[in-house]
């Protein structure tokens, strides 16, 4: 049963990964050893067509293989970009597109990065994939969705929640003040989304990450220390989020609330693109037709969200998955096409061209980091001039629909 070795591999690799961040995004300085789970090669293999489940076609209208594919998949534990693959393997719709996969099991970016070597597609948060597309052999070939579960908590009886809401003129529904936020300790996973929400957060206020502290630890580990007293406030995400506002902690800030872009990304590494190309683009096009399924069916999603977590060893509620579910905004295929083809300006104008959707949004997330000097502005043009955000798999897919 396919939920069965996906728990042994899950446990198998949650062994291997204890201590590593949980999350899908890391600055380039925020690295791991690469833990992994071993997975066999992925090489083609002849074999007849599935079975589809709609007569005289696929289930979504894709064209199957010609011959049976196995990838080599990186998985995120835990969040809503890696359950796609989840449920494109348990409803058998990879199956009937002659897709088979090789999963290893990650919960951290950059540990997922590291071991690109073992790897074809994979997704994470923007953060994870700049620490893979400057370092590493990596490319993000889509965007998969916007994030809109991370939020800064504190206690109720903390000064900076009752200091209330309205002191800030650009974001009246934040709360806090400079002299309740200035000295305060923060727990995070920092080099990562959740402190550039902070530092978005602390600006509001003519403050920055230098007027507090900011205690390293992943969202799990904040939580529980956050429980047992330990600082003034915590940043989290996903299910962890959602656990903390139902422990009744105060959110103060949420990333809907600061200027940021917080997309999540579908990476294929050089090796996929140049040996997989075909199977890259169909799964694209699979990828992003359960997206629009999951968003049409939130109850199904919910369900299928906490059977994952429960085979993935993640703390997860049926309240939190079906939250999980209600917030989900992925791109779907239509989307998905248009933000990796649209051209827009560079916001800050240093390309000598314009830029695509999902480069903007990437750049983004990258463009924060450089201001902290985790990456220069060399990095990000290096990124540009290689097309490490390339639109060559949407362009694949819409050239296949014509």
């Amino acid at each position: 049963m396919k939920k069965t070795m996906k728990s042994l591999l899950a446990l198998i690799t949650t062994l291997t990964l204890a201590g590593s961040l949980l999350s899908g995004c890391g600055s380039k300085e925020n690295t791991n050893p690469a833990p992994e789970t071993p997975a066999p090669s992925g090489e083609e293999t002849e074999a007849p067509a599935a079975e589809t489940e709609s007569s005289g076609g696929t289930t979504f209208g894709i064209e199957p293989l010609a011959s049976k594919t196995m990838i080599d998949l990186a998985y995120f534990s835990g969040a809503e970009h890696g359950l796609v693959f989840y449920i494109m393997d348990e409803m058998g719709w990879a199956e009937e597109l002659n897709i088979g996969f090789n999963w290893s099991y990650f919960n951290a970016g950059p540990a997922m990065m590291e071991a690109n070597g073992s790897w074809d597609v994979g997704t994470a948060g923007a953060a994870g994939a700049v620490n893979g597309i400057v370092g590493y052999d990596v490319n993000v070939i889509g965007i998969s969705q916007y994030e809109h579960i991370l939020n800064c908590f504190v206690r109720e009886d903390s000064p900076i929640y009752q200091a209330g809401k309205g002191n800030a003129t650009e974001a009246p529904e934040v709360y806090g003040d400079a002299d309740s936020l200035r000295g305060t300790t923060w727990l995070l996973p920092v080099g990562t989304t959740a402190q550039q929400t902070l530092a978005l957060y602390l600006a509001y206020f003519g403050l920055t990450t230098d007027d507090v502290t900011m205690t390293n630890m992943d969202v799990g580990s904040a939580l529980a220390a956050f429980r047992a007293g330990e600082g003034d406030g915590m940043i989290l995400w996903t299910s962890t989020n959602v656990t903390a506002q139902e422990e009744g902690f105060k959110s103060v800030c949420s990333c809907d609330d600061v200027n940021g872009v917080y997309s999540t990304c579908l990476l294929a590494t050089d090796n996929a693109l140049d040996t997989k190309m075909d199977a890259m683009t169909t799964l694209f096009e699979l990828y992003f037709n359960v997206e629009d399924w999951m968003m049409e069916h939130p109850d199904e999603m919910a369900k299928m969200y906490f059977e994952a977590c429960e085979v993935e060893g993640i703390s997860c509620t049926e309240t939190i998955a079906q939250y999980t579910a209600e917030v989900y905004e992925g791109l779907g295929i239509e989307k998905a096409l248009e933000r990796m083809t649209t051209e827009v300006d560079d916001p800050l104008g240093l390309a000598d061209r314009q830029i695509s959707g999902g480069e903007f949004d990437v750049l983004d997330t990258m463009d924060y980091f450089v201001t902290l000097g985790s990456y220069t502005e060399e990095d990000r043009m290096k990124v540009l001039e290689n097309n490490r955000i390339t639109s060559a798999v949407a362009e694949a897919v819409l050239e296949k629909r014509q």
